[in-house]
């Protein structure tokens, strides 16, 4: 199987009591384990 990249926008704040940026980068560590590549964009306002 060919290799995939896989682009993951986190826009969330990390202290906001939200689990959404820790899934992202969990969904980014499980393509990275099945051979795809990952790349993160880190954004918040400010």
């Amino acid at each position: 199987m060919s290799s995939k990249t896989l682009l993951v926008i986190i826009g969330t704040n990390p202290y906001g009591g939200s689990d959404a940026a820790w899934n992202a980068i969990r969904l980014a560590q499980t393509a990275l384990e099945s051979g795809d590549k990952v790349r993160i964009f880190l954004i918040n306002a400010g």
